[in-house]
């Protein structure tokens, strides 16, 4: 394979054959050669890579390959804090599974992870490192070539129905940021070493650390009742597939929303007013959005549901830096009795909310203030149909069959590759990926509008699966399902494109 080798060393001044097999074989953002220090010149003109310098010491080079041309970083729950469900990832313009061929197999296998995956948090990745959560554990690979870097058990870890709730990890390029408790562990991402520990808990109060988000230089927190989050993985009702009402559609809410500045242990500011919809808190361009309920009536904190829940509603914009208040609007959306989600882009505020069918509601990030509203209905109630969450991609909307213009509401196609199964969808550059027909994993091309998919490949019950790092990468997740006759074992797949780097050009004489 190529694009693997995290370390290649070179004595000699290579010939052209051997410059270009450096460069097929590095690892794009990892891999780095050691070489007499002309050998950075040398590789710069083979396949148009631009190696960076990285250190130079007594006539040895040590240079970088860069990461892959489009490569974006899945960093958070739903690819980056705007819950977007999007990374930038150009996959190097695939939009088809056979643009695709795998570039590693390995672990972790289906003994890592919950039966059947509990809408557990999204696997992240930052900086060509994938980590992925399983049974009170995580472990970091190395994204390129599957390689385990570390890995750690912790009994408290355990989060599950993330629809419900948020996430409770999120990274950077060099650390991993994991909600135990009431405290926030702060990981090397290379080691997994414990660097700090910061806790959400105030003197006066006991609590748990809910949502959480690297936005710029903050660490953006909030504090829920202790053991809010959802933790029962055992019996058909923790698949969290119910109706208004069941079991498991609750929403986990917060009483305060806070931020600590880099290299600090106390909190920056605290922001307290309402019950906070973990499910709606997102970030972007410097501030940080929620909607809360201000019902006096309403217990602050915890799993909450009912139709108080939907009174004294408010959205909130805050500054990220300060916590001060931006603005704030009284709204008044459908009762999000099943699912309850927010999501931010340059153009608009994205509110949808799911009771009967789908509900949108968009409004000015600048102000706050209602933009348009529209319906739209589920594709069916069962598997996941009812509780979809949107994606915000090249101004579109997308929510099986569907997809809306963000502005103005106007459907723009309507013929949305179609889901199978317990999966949601995400989106690369130009493609939505995806469980499809006969549970496998999918690709959806925007502009053609064609499926494709690979055979007895399925990704776990809600997202399992980010494409980042200039790779789509598979992290087992759907081990114990009763669908069956799954290859259940962790993938990760290379663009064509991307692994054609470094291969003699037509003409050349070879």
């Amino acid at each position: 394979t190529s694009c693997f080798a995290d370390r290649v060393i070179c004595e000699q001044w290579p010939d052209d054959a051997s410059a270009r097999e450096i460069a097929r074989i590095l690892n794009p953002g990892r891999g780095m050669v050691i070489g007499r220090d002309s050998i950075r010149r040398k590789l710069a003109g083979e396949g148009g890579l631009n190696f960076l310098p990285a250190e130079v010491a007594e006539g040895w080079t040590l240079a970088r390959r860069p990461k892959a041309e489009g490569a974006g970083d899945w960093t958070h729950q739903y690819g980056a804090a705007d819950n977007s469900a999007t990374s930038g990832e150009a996959l190097s313009g695939a939009t088809a599974t056979t643009d695709l061929t795998v570039q590693w197999v390995g672990r972790p296998g289906a003994d890592f992870g919950i039966d059947r995956q509990s809408r557990m948090p999204a696997p992240l990745s930052a900086n060509g490192r994938l980590f992925h959560q399983g049974m009170n554990r995580l472990a970091a690979l190395n994204a390129g070539n599957g390689a385990v870097l570390w890995s750690l058990e912790i009994p408290d870890l355990r989060r599950l129905n993330v629809p419900r709730d948020s996430a409770n990890w999120c990274a950077d390029d060099d650390v991993l940021y994991v909600a135990v408790g009431g405290e926030a562990w702060i990981l090397d991402a290379e080691t997994g070493e414990r660097k700090e520990a910061l806790t959400a808990r105030d003197a006066s109060q006991e609590s748990d650390w809910g949502y959480i988000a690297k936005v710029g230089d903050r660490l953006i927190g909030s504090t829920t009742e202790p053991e809010s989050g959802y933790k029962a993985y055992w019996t058909k009702a923790m698949w969290f597939d119910g109706k208004a009402g069941s079991q498991g559609t609750a929403k986990v809410c917060s009483d305060s929303l806070f931020a600590y500045a880099p290299h600090s242990k106390v909190k920056s500011w605290t922001y307290r007013n309402g019950a906070i919809l973990n499910s709606t808190i997102a970030a972007r361009d410097g501030r940080v959005v929620f909607v809360e309920s201000r019902n006096r009536d309403l217990p602050k904190r915890g799993q909450l549901s009912g139709s108080e829940l939907w009174k004294d509603q408010f959205l909130v914009a805050l500054d990220v830096k300060s916590g001060r208040k931006l603005w704030e609007q009284p709204i008044d959306t459908e009762d999000g009795s099943i699912t309850f989600y927010l999501q931010m882009s340059d153009d608009a505020i994205l509110i949808t909310a799911s009771n009967t069918a789908y509900h949108f509601a968009t409004y000015d990030p600048e102000t706050g203030k209602p933009l348009w509203q529209k319906s739209n209905p589920w594709p069916d109630d069962h598997h996941s149909g009812h509780i979809q969450h949107p994606v915000i991609l090249n101004g579109v909307i997308y929510l099986q069959p569907n997809g809306y213009d963000l502005t103005t509401g106007e459907i723009v196609t309507t013929k949305m590759g179609a889901r199978s199964g317990c999966h949601t969808y995400i989106g690369a550059r130009d493609a939505l990926i995806y469980r499809g027909a006969g549970r496998r994993v999918a690709m959806w091309d925007t502009k053609e509008e064609t499926v494709t998919a690979w055979d007895r490949l399925r990704p776990s019950c809600w997202l399992s699966l980010i494409p980042a790092n200039g790779m789509l990468l598979v992290p087992e997740g759907g081990g114990g399902c009763s669908c069956g006759n799954w290859m259940e074992t962790s993938i990760g797949f290379a663009p064509l494109k991307l692994l054609e780097i470094g291969e003699p050009k037509k003409g050349d004489g070879e």
